[in-house]
C-alpha cells in the first residue's frame, strides 16, 4: 500500500494498489515545527511565519522533518530511582517503588528544549513524582506539578518566560 502525507489536513493516507478505497489516520502536529507554502509555492522561512506574513501552515519543510526525527532518537533515556536534576533530551524513566522523587528542570532552558516522563514502575499514584520548577512556568502556573497518576508517560516542550514548560501526550 502506497503512504502519504496529506500535510494540509496532517492526515496519513493508505492506498491500495487497485486504487479501490483509502483509509486515512489524522495525527495531532505535535513535535515538528512547521513550514507554510507561501504564494510563491515554496516553503516560507521561519522568520515569515513568526512575523505572520506566512500564516497558513501547508507543508513540512523535509529538513524539519528530519531534524524532529534526530531529536526523537537523540534522548538520553536513564532508568531515575532518586532525586534528579533534568538537563535538555534527557528520556526519564522513573521508577519511584522505594519512595517519593523529585526531579529538578533546568534553570535556564530555551525554546524547543524537552524533556520525556514515563512512570516506568507505575508507582506514581503510591510515591509521586514531583517536577520542581526551578522559577520557570509549568502549563503557565507557577507551581511545582505533581505527578500521581500511575503509568503516565508525557513529554514537557519549554516555550517561554510567560507559559513555561508544556505538557504534550
Amino acid at each position: 500500500m502506497p503512504l502519504q502525507l496529506d500535510s494540509l489536513n496532517g492526515a496519513i493516507i493508505l492506498s491500495p494498489e487497485d486504487g479501490a478505497g483509502t483509509a486515512a489516520l489524522t495525527l495531532p502536529r505535535v513535535g515538528i515545527q512547521p513550514y507554510s507554502v507561501n504564494t510563491a509555492n515554496t516553503f516560507a522561512t521561519q522568520a515569515e511565519m513568526v512575523a505572520g506574513t506566512e500564516p497558513g501552515v501547508r507543508a513540512f519543510s523535509p529538513q524539519r522533518i528530519s531534524q524532529a526525527i534526530v531529536a526523537q532518537r537523540n534522548f538520553n533515556w536513564a532508568i531515575i530511582t532518586g532525586s534528579y536534576s533534568a538537563q535538555n533530551y534527557d528520556g526519564l524513566l522513573v521508577d519511584t517503588t522505594n519512595g517519593a522523587i523529585v526531579v529538578t528542570l533546568p534553570g535556564s532552558p530555551t525554546i524547543g528544549d524537552s524533556i520525556h516522563i514515563s512512570d516506568v514502575s507505575g508507582k506514581f499514584s503510591t510515591n509521586s513524582l514531583t517536577l520542581s520548577r526551578n522559577s520557570k512556568p509549568i502549563m503557565g502556573l507557577n507551581e511545582d506539578m505533581v505527578c500521581n497518576i500511575s503509568k503516565t508517560t508525557f513529554r514537557l516542550v519549554y516555550s517561554n518566560n510567560t507559559y513555561g514548560w508544556r505538557i504534550i501526550w
